[in-house]
């Protein structure tokens, strides 16, 4: 084996091990702690696209159409420099929620959870305040200083609603 093959070979099995582990991840994060309610999944979704074709056609296509094969070393290197990137945006996007537990609103992501008790007389729903193109929306607890803070922009799911929601059970 030449040089450049046992480089193919690390380089691949580096980038394969990458995407699944994130893939895994997801899959994993989105069984065990996803609710529904506000979420990224669309962002998320098309960030692990722009992955897969960085870090899984790119080689391929390299490796078998372009040069004949000659080029596949670059598209692996190309693919490891972009893919991490996307691979991160993916990770932020699918393991993020917000949703309303009871009397408290719950924001989760990979690896946190904030919680802020709407009951709680210092909790506050700071109106939602246009910012060219999206809204910007904080719920803060002046008690524990917490504060939940989300934009309409990229958020799915009925924002009103939950908007609506939470001012009724801060009224209660």
């Amino acid at each position: 084996m030449n040089p450049e093959t046992i480089l193919d070979i690390v380089l691949s099995s580096l980038l394969g091990t990458m995407q699944l582990s994130v893939y895994a991840t997801c899959v994993i994060w989105r069984a065990r702690k996803y609710r529904k309610g506000l979420h990224h999944t669309a962002k998320g979704l098309i960030a692990l696209f722009i992955s897969m074709l960085f870090g899984i056609f790119l080689p391929i296509g390299g490796f078998t159409f372009l040069d004949g094969g000659s080029s596949g070393t670059r598209s692996l290197i190309i693919g490891l420099v972009i893919c991490p990137i996307a691979l991160v945006f993916a990770l932020n996007g699918i393991c993020f929620c917000i949703f309303l537990n009871g009397h408290e609103v719950v924001k989760r992501t990979l690896f946190s959870e904030t919680k802020v008790d709407l009951r709680d007389p210092e909790t506050f729903i700071d109106d939602p305040v246009p910012r060219r193109k999206y809204v910007l929306t904080s719920i803060v607890s002046a008690k524990s200083q917490i504060v939940i803070q989300f934009e309409s922009l990229g958020t799915e799911g009925d924002l009103t609603s939950f908007l609506e929601d939470c001012k009724k059970e801060l009224n209660h």
